[in-house]
Formats: structure tokens, sequence, C-alpha cells
């Protein structure tokens, strides 16, 4: 795995330069198409100068906040999350037992905005409170799934509950059974 350093305390979960940059390189491209549509108003008619103008404002608010993301990351820490011993550090710092960890998932979803446009891992905890019984780890789309897959079977699954490792190869298992065929009823 190239985009794991193992130290001392832990293994700290990084991701490439190169994948930085086409990520950078594709929002730029998709603000600057939505800056000119928006900027075409005026040289088209009315009805269609509307639609130019919606259409670029909302390209600008998605790609532009992907862009400002994307370059807050390249300008922090390269690490995106850590996996110590005793569980996984967040990159603000906060700290996740792996005692406390019920379930984990990974992939896109709606429980916050920055979910439905990057990948999180999903740390699904035993917190009473319900803004706290989940942890969100973003990936922000700068390693491969199976690069994913591979860190947390690796690192991560021998340390877990029992019911929460079942789960988890449950889930994976059957995510590589609808990649191979998916006709395939699991």
């Amino acid at each position: 795995m190239k985009f794991v350093n193992e130290t001392e305390n832990g293994v700290q979960v990084t991701y490439s330069s190169f994948n930085l940059k086409w990520m950078v390189g594709g929002s730029l491209l998709l603000t600057a198409g939505s800056l000119y549509l928006m900027s075409s108003v005026m040289d088209v008619g009315i009805i269609r100068g509307f639609f130019n103008f919606l259409i670029g404002t909302a390209g600008l608010l998605f790609f532009g906040g992907i862009l400002l993301r994307m370059l807050t990351i390249a300008w922090g820490n390269k690490v995106l999350f850590q996996i110590k011993p005793t569980g996984f550090v967040t990159r603000k710092g906060k700290e996740i037992p792996f005692s406390d960890i019920q379930g984990m998932s990974f992939g896109w979803h709606s429980s916050r905005p920055t979910g439905m446009v990057f990948k999180d891992v999903i740390l699904h905890t035993d917190q009473k409170s319900i803004l706290k019984s989940k942890a969100y780890l973003c990936t922000y789309n700068l390693l491969d799934d199976d690069e994913i897959e591979a860190i947390i079977n690796k690192y991560v699954i021998p340390k877990v509950s029992e019911s929460c490792k079942q789960a988890w190869l449950k889930k994976t298992s059957s995510d590589v059974h609808n990649d191979k065929n998916p006709n395939m009823p699991t």
C-alpha cells in the first residue's frame, strides 16, 4: 500500500499529489466554465441568458467550493487520517476508539453536504447523542476505493468488535459480487 506511512504511533493514510493535481485542475476548469456561462448572459437572448446565469451560478458554487476545498487540502497536512493502535484519529485531531465503533461503511452519503461530493469512511459509534453517533473520515476522492478497503481490512478489522467485523466483511463482499456481475443476486 503506497499511501500508508507506518510510524511508531500507528499508520498515517496520505494521498497522492498526482490525484490532488487532477482534482484541482478539473475543478478549476469547471469553475472557469461556470464563470464563462455567467459572463455570456449579455451575448444571448433573455431566456437563454437567464438559464446561463442560473446554471453558471450553480456551477460556480459547486465547482468553486470543490476547488477551494482542494486548495485547502493542498496547503494543509498531507495526512487524511491516522489509525493508532487504540483507534482512528481524524484530520482535525479527534480520536475515535475502536471500542466505540459499532459499524463502518464507505462511500457517498447524504448525512452532510460534503458526503454527496466526497466519499467518506463512516464510523457508527455507540455514543448516545444523535449528532455524535457517526464520525466521518473524508477521503476527498483522493484514494481509490480498493486502497481504502485494503487499509481498513489490514489495520482496522483485526481491532474492532466481531459484529462490526462481520458487517464490514459482508458489505465489502456484497460490493465485490455487485461489481463482478450486476445481475448476480447477493
